[in-house]
């Protein structure tokens, strides 16, 4: 039995094309929707106080990240998209609960619209006037 893979291509990636370094803040920043320089600022920030932990916890980082593929999403829409999917998947499944009941909402007036008296009439009267 073989598993289809996922296809959210929004994964946790090394990016070294933004990256300075290694690009291990490059990836958490575009996976997360963060600003790069400010992930790197907090980096650095953080490294004044913490440098081994933070040493150790950037090589690891580097060396377990995959690499980045370079066409992981058609356009720029299709990222947003897939960012929030992966990132909020309560509010996604909220969101679509929501347009759910607005479309089964809309598909209850209709039904109403259509099967009522008026309906009928105004169709009478508009096969009447086509003769």
């Amino acid at each position: 039995m073989s598993f289809d893979p996922s296809p959210n291509p929004h994964h946790l990636y090394r990016d070294p094309d933004n990256g300075v370094i290694l690009g291990v803040c490059a990836g958490f920043a575009d996976y997360f929707g963060w600003d790069r320089r400010t992930l790197r600022i907090v980096t650095a920030i953080t490294a004044v106080f913490f440098l081994p932990q933070v040493l150790v916890f950037y090589v690891l980082a580097a060396i377990f990240m995959k690499r980045k593929p370079s066409p992981v999403y058609g356009t720029g829409e299709e990222a947003m998209f897939w960012r929030s999917v992966s990132n909020r998947p309560a509010d996604t499944f909220s969101n679509l609960r929501y347009r759910f009941r607005a479309l089964e909402e809309r598909l209850i007036r209709m039904e109403k619209h259509v099967t009522s008296k008026e309906f009928k009439l105004n169709r009478d009267f508009k096969d009447l006037e086509g003769r």
